[in-house]
């Protein structure tokens, strides 16, 4: 059909003028016809545009004057080129200084053609191709031929003008403006209706490619007009059903469509908006899924998530939520039925699983909302009901919205259990966002523990229940994943503005002051320490009862292992809890439980070797912890006799489990090797290194022969013990030397202090001369007519001294003691007032403690 009729007249003159070159083509060469400057004006008269060149020193030599009329071609090549045939069949060309001049020229013949003046002129750009490849010509603006409207009879027409307008990108949007003018797509839709009930089987194939060719169009607008409606919706499948590469089959998609059952859960105001999700998605994955490309895909996925995205505003922001979950309430340990059948509630979780997997996509903002009102709703009470419910599909959809919380934030586990109090805080408010409070900046900040997740293992105490009794792999597989969500650590992040890093000074200045830096575990200032306590008391008693029995039977029936698929998860989480969990909190409960020698019973037993393999995985991991009391129950316990035992089994197998096997030694052997760990981290290798030299010797040095772990293993073994034993030699010899040198040394000390005491002696005995000499002449008169040269002796005396003994008690006033005694010699006699005096100084230093009385003996010794 012909184009629509020409728009009124624009300005398209061009108002700088560009240096060019004309050239003509004389047979294979181009001849330069001169150099000038190139205008492209309209003339008034007639309303026709034209360029013109005048020479570059001459303003009045015309070199060329070209009107832009007929059905000319004009060519733009290599960016500063315009090549065209006139109307008398010469070839032309201009060839511009600069390649703005040359866009300058190109946009006046698109602006003349586009303002009808000379509406069948066309321009190309032609795009040089690879080095072997042709060029690429593109359609820069030109007369386009638009299908007619569609009859019975003139489809194959349109169809081909559709295709031939793909090829560029201007004629695909003139032909896609057109046809959203002309409601193009509802006629079609009443042609095919017209040939389905007249059984124009030739019609109903060309009806397809023409819809299929629209949308490989990619265009945005025109894809979204084909799905704005049901009604077009429908209308398209139908459409979409006859295929001409199947000619003798007939897809059923309005079938599938009119079979649709939307159940009403809750009631909504909206349907259309819920029925437009399901209409889409119907359309990309079952309609559209063989030949849609991926823009006009991407375009259909865009638009059902704005419409998703709608839907999940319109659930946040009404009180359908609290609608939906008060069919799921516990009051007073009674679920409110109020005749709600049990199949309703299956289709509320259904649904709210649906709508919480998209959530899941959406922006913080719109997430934070919607999980929000579902808190606060009573989502708890909606997936208690879940993990409870008979049928295994409801159970794992119950376990992927706990799943979706706990990913979200695991804090929010504590806000599920108690949705009417706030956690630390946490917070959610009706402002949609999730906020942390500024502290006062008055109140010190020392500790930085903000958030406490609760201690209810109400929700861990369901999976247990869980992964015990459910015989799903699948929710099996699920429900570990969500409990190690839970029992990790790291998940809860640190409050924004707790401190992260405490320095030495105030660590050390907290202990001055008297504060434990040992505090609870706190990890991202967040406190689990009662949080995994109770985990380890209430929940893991019962989650690893298994393999507890296990070890303290010794019943290994194939039916304590039928459940593969817990015992492997439950080595998993062995070496999960080990390797993340406090130590002080996890490895008690381990080794008390003798959890870990159930595990090595695993390899002793009739089981599925993943089951062992996992087992071997578990005790490795343990050993690599390098912890002392893992390793010494490792020793003490028979797990490593378990290892053998299966490892003798294996030994001389080309598999998998011998590999796990040899990988367990060699991971003693590298951290046991002096060459590759440093001294002070291989005790533990060490002992277990010993441990299997002493006890699987022969295994190591020729059953498996064919690798060089066990001669390794054996060799290092060997080198230590010698470096040992040599050491304790010199260790002895040295203590030999140290004490013969000593030895003599003490008798040379000994000779030296006889030799001083007796100089001593001699000098006292002289001075003792003297002195006797001059108190001679003073005795008669000073000297105690009883007082006598003193000896040493001892007395007994009764008495309630304040004496302590040697240990520190105090005496008994009540009994006889030898108490300690102070003796004042003396060559000669002494005055007894000169004995008190001695003896008050004596007490006055704390040296004796009892009333001092003065005895003398026979001798003439004076005591207290």
């Amino acid at each position: 059909m012909e184009e629509p009729k020409p728009e009124p007249d624009v300005p398209i003159n061009t108002n700088v003028p560009r240096r060019v070159k004309v050239y003509l083509l004389q047979g294979d060469d181009w001849l330069d016809n001169g150099t000038g400057y190139c205008f492209g004006e309209v003339e008034p008269e007639s309303n026709r545009p034209y360029f013109i060149v005048r020479h570059e020193l001459d303003h009045d030599d015309i070199i060329l004057k070209l009107y832009l009329e007929g059905t000319t071609q004009y060519q733009r090549q290599q960016e500063s080129l315009i090549v065209w045939t006139d109307h008398s069949g010469k070839d032309l060309a201009l060839s511009f200084q600069e390649i703005e001049g040359c866009a300058d020229v190109c946009d006046f013949i698109v602006r003349a053609q586009h303002s009808k003046l000379s509406a069948n002129i066309s321009l190309y750009y032609v795009i040089p191709g690879s080095v072997d490849g042709d060029d690429i010509t593109e359609l820069i603006a030109g007369p386009i031929k638009y299908p007619e409207l569609p009859t019975m009879s003139n489809l194959e027409e349109c169809l081909d003008l559709i295709r031939s307008a793909s090829s560029s990108q201007y004629a695909r949007n003139c032909i896609v403006k057109y046809l959203l003018e002309q409601d193009y797509f509802d006629k079609l839709v009443g042609i095919f209706n017209q040939s389905e009930s007249s059984r124009k089987i030739t019609n109903l194939f060309l009806l397809n490619e023409i819809v299929r060719s629209l949308f490989q169009y990619g265009d945005p607008i025109l894809v979204e007009s084909f799905v704005s409606r049901i009604d077009r919706i429908y209308g398209m499948a139908g459409i979409l059903e006859y295929d001409a590469e199947t000619p003798h089959m007939k897809t059923c998609y309005r079938d599938l469509l009119d079979r649709k059952l939307f159940k009403f859960v809750i009631p909504i105001d909206d349907v259309e908006m819920f029925k437009k999700d399901f209409y889409l998605t119907f359309i990309k994955d079952v309609v559209l899924s063989r030949f849609l490309e991926d823009q006009a895909f991407h375009i259909i996925q865009s638009l059902i998530y704005t419409n998703q995205v709608n839907i999940i505003e319109y659930l946040a922001k009404s009180e359908l939520v609290k609608y939906l979950m008060s069919m799921y309430q516990v009051l007073d340990g009674y679920t409110n039925d109020d005749g709600v059948h049990v199949e309703t509630k299956r289709d509320g979780i259904r649904m709210l699983h649906q709508y919480v997997l998209i959530a899941k996509s959406l922006q913080g903002k719109q997430r934070i909302a919607f999980f929000s009102a579902l808190i606060k709703g009573g989502l708890f009470d909606m997936i208690n009901f879940a993990l409870n419910d008979d049928l295994s599909e409801i159970r794992i959809l119950g376990t992927e919205l706990i799943v979706v919380i706990i990913e979200l934030d695991v804090s929010l586990v504590n806000t599920l259990h108690h949705p009417g109090e706030e956690s630390g805080d946490l917070i959610i408010d009706d402002g949609n966002c999730k906020e942390i409070e500024e502290p006062d900046p008055n109140i010190p900040r020392c500790k930085g523990v903000n958030l406490r997740l609760s201690d209810d293992m109400t929700l861990i105490k369901i999976f247990t229940k869980l992964m015990k009794r459910d015989q799903n792999p699948g929710l099996k597989i699920q429900v570990f994943e969500a409990l190690r969500i839970l029992l990790d650590p790291e998940t809860v992040q640190a409050p924004l503005w707790c401190d992260s890093e405490r320095s030495n000074d105030d660590i050390v200045t907290g202990i001055l002051n008297g504060k434990d830096d040992t505090e609870e575990v706190n990890h991202g200032g967040v406190n689990t320490s009662n949080y995994f306590k109770a985990f380890y008391e209430q929940v893991a008693p019962e989650l690893f009862e298994s393999l507890i029995k296990l070890s303290q039977s010794n019943d290994l029936s194939p039916r304590l292992f039928q459940d593969h698929l817990l015992l492997q998860q439950l080595c998993d989480l062995i070496v999960y809890c080990c390797g993340e969990h406090d130590t002080l909190l996890s490895r008690p409960f381990f080794l008390v439980n003798d959890i870990v020698l159930g595990v090595s019973k695993i390899l002793i037993s009739k089981c599925k070797t993943s089951l062992k393999l996992s087992a071997v995985r578990c005790i490795r991991c343990l050993v690599l912890l390098n912890d002392d009391l893992y390793c010494q129950y490792i020793i003490t316990k028979p797990v490593l006799h378990n290892f053998f035992i299966f490892f003798q089994e294996v030994v001389h197998r080309n598999n998998l489990a011998n590999s796990s096997c040899l990988d367990f030694l060699d991971t003693i052997v590298k951290n046991f090797d002096p060459s590759t760990t440093a001294q002070a981290s291989k005790y533990n290798y060490h002992a277990l290194a010993h441990y299997i030299y002493q006890n699987y010797h022969e295994l190591c040095e020729t059953e498996i022969s064919y690798v060089s772990t066990g001669k390794t293993l054996i060799r290092l073994v060997e080198e230590a013990n010698f470096v040992h034993k040599q050491g304790n030699d010199e260790h002895a010899h040295m203590e030999d030397d140290s004490c013969d040198d000593d030895s003599a040394d003490m008798e040379e000390e000994e000779e030296e202090e006889e030799e001083a005491e007796k100089e001593e002696e001699e000098e006292e005995k002289e001075e003792e001369e003297e002195e006797e000499e001059e108190e001679e002449v003073e005795a008669d008169a000073e000297a105690d007519a009883e007082g006598e040269e003193l000896a040493q002796d001892t007395i007994k005396v009764s008495t309630p001294g304040n004496l302590q003994q040697e240990n520190g008690g105090p005496l008994d006033r009540n009994k006889e003691q030898e108490l300690p005694r102070v003796t004042i010699h003396s060559s000669k006699k002494i005055n007894s007032n000169h004995a008190q005096q001695q003896l008050q100084a004596l007490k006055a230093k704390h040296i004796l403690d009892v009333p001092i009385s003065l005895a003398t003996t026979s001798n003439g010794t004076t005591t207290s």
